[in-house]
């Protein structure tokens, strides 16, 4: 089991630099409170970014429903479908004019 991690503040700017393939060590000496930096080389890992779709993949019910109740806050009334109904196409029923 182990100790629950330790969540780090959110460094946007470090993550990029490490994305873009700079050194952590490189970096922790030119941003020395970056507890990023510090954890990655007390671990000695490497920081792989998870991509901007890991909520959507890892959780996708939640990432729905987050979006539902999001699009409900702004006034707007849902309707879903499943993937595979839309891909079907819609079929439009007319009647006739009501006068």
């Amino acid at each position: 089991m182990g100790p629950e991690p330790t969540l780090l503040p959110a460094e946007e700017d470090i993550q990029a630099r490490l994305a873009a393939g700079d050194e952590a060590v490189d970096l922790a000496a030119k941003h020395p409170t970056s507890s990023l930096l510090w954890a990655i080389l007390a671990e000695s890992e490497c920081y792989h970014d998870p991509g901007q779709d890991f909520c959507t993949k890892n959780d996708p019910t939640r990432t729905k429903n987050n979006a539902i109740r999001r699009l409900q806050v702004l006034g707007y009334n849902l309707t879903l479908t499943t993937p595979e109904v839309a891909q079907g196409g819609c079929k439009v029923i007319c009647g006739p004019a009501v006068s």
